[in-house]
Protein backbone atom coordinates (compact mmCIF):
# COMPACT_ATOMS: atom_id res chain seq x y z
CA UNK A 1 0.00 0.00 0.00
CA UNK A 2 2.55 2.64 0.65
CA UNK A 3 4.62 1.71 -2.67
CA UNK A 4 1.13 2.20 -4.36
CA UNK A 5 0.73 5.42 -2.70
CA UNK A 6 4.61 6.57 -3.47
CA UNK A 7 3.96 5.64 -6.80
CA UNK A 8 0.86 7.67 -7.13
CA UNK A 9 3.29 10.64 -5.99
CA UNK A 10 4.17 11.03 -9.08
CA UNK A 11 1.89 9.97 -12.06
CA UNK A 12 0.02 11.67 -14.45
CA UNK A 13 -3.23 10.85 -12.33
CA UNK A 14 -1.73 13.07 -10.05
CA UNK A 15 -1.41 15.96 -12.28
CA UNK A 16 -4.54 15.72 -14.60
CA UNK A 17 -5.99 18.63 -12.94
CA UNK A 18 -2.70 20.94 -13.18
CA UNK A 19 -2.32 21.92 -16.93
CA UNK A 20 0.48 24.03 -15.68
CA UNK A 21 2.42 20.57 -14.51
CA UNK A 22 1.22 18.58 -17.62
CA UNK A 23 2.91 21.26 -19.78
CA UNK A 24 6.19 21.28 -17.57
CA UNK A 25 6.27 17.50 -17.67
CA UNK A 26 4.98 15.82 -21.12
CA UNK A 27 5.19 19.26 -23.33
CA UNK A 28 1.33 18.98 -23.99
CA UNK A 29 -0.60 22.00 -23.07
CA UNK A 30 -3.21 20.41 -21.61
CA UNK A 31 -4.18 17.71 -20.28
CA UNK A 32 -7.25 17.40 -22.66
CA UNK A 33 -4.61 17.86 -25.82
CA UNK A 34 -2.68 14.86 -24.08
CA UNK A 35 -5.77 12.57 -23.33
CA UNK A 36 -7.19 12.79 -26.40
CA UNK A 37 -4.26 11.95 -28.26
CA UNK A 38 -3.80 9.26 -26.13
CA UNK A 39 -7.10 8.14 -26.50
CA UNK A 40 -7.65 8.43 -29.86
CA UNK A 41 -4.11 7.27 -31.77
CA UNK A 42 -2.47 5.24 -28.84
CA UNK A 43 -4.65 3.42 -26.41
CA UNK A 44 -5.31 0.82 -29.19
CA UNK A 45 -1.78 -0.02 -30.47
CA UNK A 46 -0.66 0.10 -26.77
CA UNK A 47 -3.23 -2.32 -25.44
CA UNK A 48 -1.46 -4.75 -28.60
CA UNK A 49 2.37 -4.14 -28.03
CA UNK A 50 5.19 -5.99 -26.77
CA UNK A 51 7.82 -4.50 -24.36
CA UNK A 52 10.99 -4.30 -26.02
CA UNK A 53 13.41 -6.40 -23.17
CA UNK A 54 17.25 -6.36 -24.86
CA UNK A 55 18.70 -5.62 -27.79
CA UNK A 56 17.17 -6.77 -31.51
CA UNK A 57 17.64 -10.58 -32.57
CA UNK A 58 17.59 -11.79 -35.94
CA UNK A 59 13.89 -13.60 -35.09
CA UNK A 60 12.71 -10.83 -33.92
CA UNK A 61 13.81 -7.76 -36.29
CA UNK A 62 11.49 -4.94 -34.40
CA UNK A 63 13.29 -5.42 -31.17
CA UNK A 64 10.47 -6.03 -29.02
CA UNK A 65 9.95 -9.60 -26.61
CA UNK A 66 6.83 -10.43 -25.10
CA UNK A 67 7.67 -9.44 -21.26
CA UNK A 68 6.15 -9.96 -17.86
CA UNK A 69 2.92 -8.22 -16.86
CA UNK A 70 3.93 -4.34 -17.00
CA UNK A 71 4.36 -2.64 -13.76
CA UNK A 72 2.62 0.64 -14.57
CA UNK A 73 -0.85 0.70 -16.72
CA UNK A 74 0.09 1.82 -20.23
CA UNK A 75 -1.31 5.72 -19.89
CA UNK A 76 1.52 6.25 -16.87
CA UNK A 77 4.32 3.96 -19.23
CA UNK A 78 3.34 7.05 -21.46
CA UNK A 79 3.68 9.72 -19.12
CA UNK A 80 7.06 8.46 -17.90
CA UNK A 81 8.39 8.32 -21.55
CA UNK A 82 7.26 11.71 -22.07
CA UNK A 83 8.74 13.36 -18.45
CA UNK A 84 11.57 11.39 -19.92
CA UNK A 85 11.70 13.54 -23.41
CA UNK A 86 10.42 16.44 -21.97
CA UNK A 87 12.76 17.09 -19.48
CA UNK A 88 15.70 14.95 -20.15
CA UNK A 89 15.11 12.90 -16.74
CA UNK A 90 17.43 9.98 -16.49
CA UNK A 91 16.08 6.96 -16.35
CA UNK A 92 17.78 6.39 -12.68
CA UNK A 93 15.76 9.16 -12.02
CA UNK A 94 12.94 8.19 -13.14
CA UNK A 95 13.29 4.89 -11.50
CA UNK A 96 13.95 6.21 -8.20
CA UNK A 97 10.52 8.30 -8.32
CA UNK A 98 8.28 5.60 -9.23
CA UNK A 99 10.24 2.59 -7.15
CA UNK A 100 10.78 0.45 -10.25
CA UNK A 101 14.00 -1.21 -11.77
CA UNK A 102 16.23 1.11 -14.12
CA UNK A 103 16.14 -1.81 -16.99
CA UNK A 104 12.03 -1.26 -16.72
CA UNK A 105 11.97 2.27 -17.34
CA UNK A 106 14.52 1.25 -20.13
CA UNK A 107 12.14 -0.76 -21.51
CA UNK A 108 9.22 1.84 -21.51
CA UNK A 109 11.76 4.15 -23.14
CA UNK A 110 12.46 2.23 -26.17
CA UNK A 111 9.22 0.56 -26.35
CA UNK A 112 6.89 3.64 -26.66
CA UNK A 113 9.50 5.74 -28.38
CA UNK A 114 9.16 2.67 -31.21
CA UNK A 115 5.31 3.42 -31.00
CA UNK A 116 5.09 6.86 -31.27
CA UNK A 117 7.55 7.16 -33.99
CA UNK A 118 5.23 4.85 -36.11
CA UNK A 119 2.02 6.44 -34.81
CA UNK A 120 3.35 10.07 -35.37
CA UNK A 121 4.88 9.52 -38.96
CA UNK A 122 1.57 8.14 -39.96
CA UNK A 123 -0.47 10.51 -38.69
CA UNK A 124 1.75 13.83 -39.39
CA UNK A 125 2.84 12.65 -42.93
CA UNK A 126 4.00 15.95 -45.35
CA UNK A 127 0.95 17.24 -46.25
CA UNK A 128 -1.11 17.94 -49.70
CA UNK A 129 -0.73 20.88 -52.10
CA UNK A 130 -4.38 21.69 -51.58
CA UNK A 131 -3.83 21.42 -47.76
CA UNK A 132 -1.18 24.17 -48.00
CA UNK A 133 -2.31 25.81 -49.93
CA UNK A 134 -5.69 26.05 -47.54
CA UNK A 135 -4.22 26.75 -44.37
CA UNK A 136 -1.39 29.32 -46.04
CA UNK A 137 -1.28 32.41 -43.62
CA UNK A 138 -1.48 35.93 -45.23
CA UNK A 139 2.26 37.00 -45.02
CA UNK A 140 3.06 34.30 -47.14
CA UNK A 141 0.13 34.48 -49.64
CA UNK A 142 1.03 38.23 -50.32
CA UNK A 143 5.16 37.34 -50.56
CA UNK A 144 5.81 33.74 -51.61
CA UNK A 145 2.31 32.06 -52.47
CA UNK A 146 3.76 28.69 -54.19
CA UNK A 147 5.59 27.60 -51.17
CA UNK A 148 5.06 24.09 -50.31
CA UNK A 149 7.52 23.68 -47.58
CA UNK A 150 10.79 25.94 -45.48
CA UNK A 151 13.34 23.85 -45.00
CA UNK A 152 16.57 24.33 -42.16
CA UNK A 153 18.93 22.00 -40.77
CA UNK A 154 19.39 20.85 -37.14
CA UNK A 155 22.15 19.48 -35.46
CA UNK A 156 22.26 17.50 -32.43
CA UNK A 157 25.76 17.16 -30.14
CA UNK A 158 27.18 13.90 -29.51
CA UNK A 159 29.39 12.05 -26.73
CA UNK A 160 32.47 11.85 -28.51
CA UNK A 161 32.61 8.17 -30.60
CA UNK A 162 35.37 5.74 -29.96
CA UNK A 163 36.08 5.38 -33.69
CA UNK A 164 38.81 7.86 -35.79
CA UNK A 165 36.49 7.01 -38.60
CA UNK A 166 33.20 7.74 -36.64
CA UNK A 167 34.68 10.79 -35.29
CA UNK A 168 35.81 12.63 -38.46
CA UNK A 169 32.40 11.37 -40.09
CA UNK A 170 30.57 13.04 -37.34
CA UNK A 171 32.45 16.10 -36.73
CA UNK A 172 30.68 19.36 -37.50
CA UNK A 173 32.97 22.32 -38.16
CA UNK A 174 29.85 24.61 -37.66
CA UNK A 175 29.11 23.49 -33.96
CA UNK A 176 32.92 22.75 -33.34
CA UNK A 177 31.58 19.36 -32.17
CA UNK A 178 30.73 15.62 -33.30
CA UNK A 179 26.64 15.98 -34.10
CA UNK A 180 24.30 14.11 -35.83
CA UNK A 181 22.24 16.43 -38.64
CA UNK A 182 18.59 16.35 -39.29
CA UNK A 183 16.92 17.87 -42.51
CA UNK A 184 13.42 19.79 -40.76
CA UNK A 185 10.80 20.93 -43.18
CA UNK A 186 7.80 23.25 -42.07
CA UNK A 187 4.53 23.98 -43.54
CA UNK A 188 4.03 27.94 -44.07
CA UNK A 189 1.92 28.03 -41.41
CA UNK A 190 4.40 26.61 -39.05
CA UNK A 191 3.88 23.06 -38.54
CA UNK A 192 6.58 20.37 -38.89
CA UNK A 193 5.97 18.54 -42.28
CA UNK A 194 9.29 16.98 -42.73
CA UNK A 195 11.75 15.55 -40.89
CA UNK A 196 14.83 13.10 -42.53
CA UNK A 197 16.33 10.70 -41.02
CA UNK A 198 19.74 11.38 -38.60
CA UNK A 199 22.91 11.40 -40.46
CA UNK A 200 26.41 12.38 -39.60
CA UNK A 201 27.28 16.25 -38.83
CA UNK A 202 29.99 16.10 -41.74
CA UNK A 203 27.46 16.23 -44.31
CA UNK A 204 26.74 19.41 -46.68
CA UNK A 205 22.97 21.26 -46.44
CA UNK A 206 22.94 20.51 -50.17
CA UNK A 207 23.50 17.03 -49.77
CA UNK A 208 21.39 16.22 -46.84
CA UNK A 209 18.35 17.70 -48.88
CA UNK A 210 19.58 14.94 -51.99
CA UNK A 211 19.69 12.19 -49.99
CA UNK A 212 16.39 12.92 -47.71
CA UNK A 213 13.97 11.69 -49.91
CA UNK A 214 12.16 15.49 -49.63
CA UNK A 215 12.27 16.53 -53.45
CA UNK A 216 10.50 13.20 -54.12
CA UNK A 217 7.73 14.25 -52.14
CA UNK A 218 7.14 17.73 -54.34
CA UNK A 219 5.14 18.70 -57.40
CA UNK A 220 5.54 20.46 -60.41
CA UNK A 221 6.07 24.70 -59.87
CA UNK A 222 6.19 24.20 -55.84
CA UNK A 223 8.54 26.84 -54.13
CA UNK A 224 10.78 25.49 -51.65
CA UNK A 225 12.36 28.57 -49.30
CA UNK A 226 15.64 28.45 -47.54
CA UNK A 227 18.57 29.57 -46.57
CA UNK A 228 21.55 30.64 -48.98
CA UNK A 229 23.43 27.65 -47.79
CA UNK A 230 21.02 25.32 -49.76
CA UNK A 231 22.25 25.51 -53.08
CA UNK A 232 19.30 22.70 -54.04
CA UNK A 233 18.06 24.66 -57.39
CA UNK A 234 20.10 21.40 -59.72
CA UNK A 235 17.81 19.05 -57.41
CA UNK A 236 14.57 21.36 -57.85
CA UNK A 237 15.22 21.89 -61.56
CA UNK A 238 14.76 17.87 -61.64
CA UNK A 239 10.79 17.97 -60.47
CA UNK A 240 9.90 21.57 -62.17
CA UNK A 241 10.24 23.16 -58.38
CA UNK A 242 11.74 26.56 -57.62
CA UNK A 243 14.24 27.68 -54.60
CA UNK A 244 13.18 30.87 -52.54
CA UNK A 245 16.39 31.77 -51.13
CA UNK A 246 18.27 35.00 -50.31
CA UNK A 247 20.31 36.40 -53.09
CA UNK A 248 24.00 35.34 -53.01
CA UNK A 249 26.32 38.52 -53.02
CA UNK A 250 28.81 38.51 -55.65
CA UNK A 251 32.20 39.51 -54.96
CA UNK A 252 32.65 42.03 -57.69
CA UNK A 253 29.66 43.95 -56.91
CA UNK A 254 27.27 45.51 -54.27
CA UNK A 255 23.44 44.34 -53.65
CA UNK A 256 21.34 45.88 -55.12
CA UNK A 257 17.73 47.55 -54.02
CA UNK A 258 15.76 44.41 -55.18
CA UNK A 259 18.58 42.37 -53.41
CA UNK A 260 18.47 43.79 -50.80
CA UNK A 261 14.19 43.86 -50.84
CA UNK A 262 14.32 39.64 -51.43
CA UNK A 263 16.48 39.23 -48.33
CA UNK A 264 14.53 41.19 -46.22
CA UNK A 265 11.41 39.36 -47.31
CA UNK A 266 13.07 35.90 -46.85
CA UNK A 267 14.37 36.16 -43.87
CA UNK A 268 11.42 37.68 -42.42
CA UNK A 269 9.34 34.33 -43.37
CA UNK A 270 12.18 31.79 -42.64
CA UNK A 271 12.15 33.48 -39.45
CA UNK A 272 9.49 30.54 -39.05
CA UNK A 273 11.32 27.85 -39.95
CA UNK A 274 13.78 28.66 -36.78
CA UNK A 275 11.11 29.16 -34.71
CA UNK A 276 10.19 25.67 -35.18
CA UNK A 277 13.53 24.34 -35.00
CA UNK A 278 14.13 26.35 -31.45
CA UNK A 279 10.85 24.24 -30.46
CA UNK A 280 12.58 21.08 -30.78
CA UNK A 281 15.00 22.55 -27.83
CA UNK A 282 11.71 22.37 -25.81
CA UNK A 283 12.35 18.50 -25.48
CA UNK A 284 15.88 18.61 -23.06
CA UNK A 285 16.39 15.01 -23.99
CA UNK A 286 18.32 16.26 -27.41
CA UNK A 287 20.04 19.42 -25.12
CA UNK A 288 23.13 17.07 -24.23
CA UNK A 289 25.51 15.06 -25.79
CA UNK A 290 23.40 12.10 -27.13
CA UNK A 291 25.42 8.98 -25.32
CA UNK A 292 26.48 6.58 -27.87
CA UNK A 293 24.77 3.95 -25.80
CA UNK A 294 21.74 5.31 -26.95
CA UNK A 295 22.94 6.11 -30.70
CA UNK A 296 20.21 3.36 -32.27
CA UNK A 297 17.06 5.32 -30.49
CA UNK A 298 18.28 8.78 -31.60
CA UNK A 299 16.68 8.77 -34.90
CA UNK A 300 13.34 7.29 -33.53
CA UNK A 301 13.59 10.22 -31.03
CA UNK A 302 14.30 13.06 -32.90
CA UNK A 303 11.50 12.46 -35.69
CA UNK A 304 9.44 11.86 -32.35
CA UNK A 305 10.19 15.22 -30.73
CA UNK A 306 9.68 17.25 -33.69
CA UNK A 307 6.43 15.66 -34.68
CA UNK A 308 4.93 16.35 -30.95
CA UNK A 309 6.00 19.94 -31.32
CA UNK A 310 2.76 19.95 -33.65
CA UNK A 311 0.35 19.51 -30.50
CA UNK A 312 2.07 23.33 -29.35
CA UNK A 313 0.04 26.63 -30.84
CA UNK A 314 0.59 27.75 -34.61
CA UNK A 315 3.71 29.70 -35.12
CA UNK A 316 2.22 31.63 -37.49
CA UNK A 317 -1.51 33.04 -37.28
Amino acid sequence: LQEKSQVRSFSLERFKDNDDAISFYTGFPSYKSLDTFYETCLKEPAAHMRQWRGTRTSSDPSGSRPGSKPSLPPKEQFFVVMCRLRLGLSERDLADRLHLSQSVISAYTVTWINLLYHVLTDLHRFPARSVTQRHMPGCFKELAPRTRVVIDCKEFKLETPSSLAAQSATWSDYKNANTAKVLVGITPRGSVSFVSRTYDGSISDTAITAASGLIDLLEEDDEVMADKGFTIQPLLDRVGCRLVSPPRLSSMAQMQAADVHRTKVVANLRIHVERAILRLSHYRILCGPWPGSMWDNLNETVTVCALLTNFLPPLVA
